[in-house]
């Protein structure tokens, strides 16, 4: 095999191939977490005989499992197009521009892809990777699903033509999406205020990490000048949790980007020292949106959604997690983003996190909730989001499953 030296996240790769003499197995590795690592990665390609194309991925120890497969014509001296599209969630495969293999979860956003063949001569005659930017709403698969064959004609692939025009619009959470950039992040007034109770915990950030009941778990955390900040920006998911437990309540951080962007707070976390099994809600990196979701228990993280916010700049902003006994909501700079998002984790313990950035924590507050706003509907209203969560428009990220215990 081989592969190329440069990560991509929302693409669309195109690959030409042929066996000139001897056939056998060829085809494509894609969603590597590095060029030369496969765990997690899949890969599809013809069988040896020539029967079909088969789709499979590579667990965490790098061992092969299958996943699927569909008959074709065998990779003869005719030219065939393997065509792999990513929306950032989901992963979908096209052969000869026809769909055979879709909902493949996008394990890690920004990956490595590479070539591979068996036992055969193999000449890729073109390879083309184009950014793909559309995410159209309802495009995340569902925990626990498994990959499926698609019939040829179910999807097309997807371009800026076939969102819907109301639904790429109405992935902003604000009218006026400048304004919202310069919004207090003073939450006085909001209906946050009907939420929230007085506060049962406080930050106080002095002195030394080792002094306090935070846990570094990924990264390089310090207090410095009165704040809490992470410096490390090469990497994704570097984490801290507190331990204290909680149970259902209001998170509120206040924090600034002092180079890049992606901080965030963890959740509903089982253990303070890990990410695996939490809750997550970031700034993307890339793109002006956060994103939200859940780590399983391999630390692997599964994309509930994404929404388009202002960008951040060198500001200060504020995240709030309402966070219920079954479901959660999220509020930036005041303004509710999200709401009744199911909730597949549900420890007691909370934390802060950023993956490619430099962020300074300012302040973290722990609410509890009054009791006149406990969704008596929750339950109902979850229910309206089992086929995927609307309005999205971003990518998820890498997450490695390295946990840096």
């Amino acid at each position: 095999r081989i592969s190329f030296d440069k990560a991509y996240d929302r693409y669309r790769l195109e690959v030409d191939l042929w066996h000139p003499n001897k056939p056998g197995g060829a085809g494509i590795i894609f969603g590597m977490p590095q060029p030369n690592e496969l765990a997690n990665a899949y890969l599809v390609r013809f069988s040896d005989d020539g029967a079909g194309l088969f789709i499979g991925q590579f667990n965490q120890n790098e061992v092969f499992e299958g996943l699927n497969f569909v008959p074709t014509e065998p990779l003869g001296t005719n030219i065939q197009s393997i065509d792999i599209e990513s929306n950032g969630f989901n992963y979908q495969v096209y052969l000869n521009d026809e769909a055979v293999f879709g909902e493949l979860p996008a394990l890690s956003g920004r990956s490595f892809f590479g070539l591979v063949s068996n036992q055969a001569e193999v000449a890729y005659e073109r390879i083309f990777i184009s950014p793909l930017n559309a995410i159209p709403a309802g495009a995340i698969q569902q925990p626990g699903a498994p990959p499926v064959a698609v019939e040829a004609a179910a999807e097309a692939p997807i371009t800026e033509e076939t969102v819907p025009e109301q639904e790429t619009q109405s992935a902003a959470t604000t009218d006026d999406p400048v304004a919202a950039a310069e919004a207090s992040t003073t939450i006085s007034g909001s209906e946050l205020d009907d939420i929230t109770g007085e506060p049962f915990f406080q930050s106080t950030f002095v002195g030394t990490i080792g002094e306090t009941n935070w846990i570094p778990f990924r990264g390089e955390w310090s207090i410095e000048e009165g704040a809490l900040l992470q410096r490390d920006q090469n990497g994704f998911d570097f984490g801290i949790g507190f331990n204290e437990e909680y149970t259902d309540y209001v998170l509120r951080t206040r924090f600034t980007h002092i180079e890049g962007k992606g901080g965030g707070v963890l959740f509903a976390m089982d253990r303070p020292d890990s990410r695996n099994l939490s809750h997550v809600v970031r700034y993307d990196s890339d793109q002006s949106a956060i994103l939200f979701g859940y780590f399983d228990e391999n630390g692997q993280f599964n994309a509930q959604g994404g929404e388009a916010v202002p960008e951040p700049f060198n500001t200060q902003h504020q995240f709030d997690v309402v966070k219920y006994s079954e479901t959660y909501d999220v509020y930036v700079d005041g303004l509710k983003v999200v709401g009744d998002v199911p909730l597949f984790n549900n420890g007691p313990f909370i934390g802060l996190t950023n993956s490619t950035s430099v962020v300074q924590f300012d302040s973290v507050e722990v609410f509890p909730l009054n009791e006149v706003v406990e969704p008596v509907e929750a339950e109902s209203q979850s229910t309206e989001t089992e086929g995927g969560i609307e309005n999205t428009e971003l990518e998820t990220e890498d997450t490695s499953t390295d946990d840096g215990e």
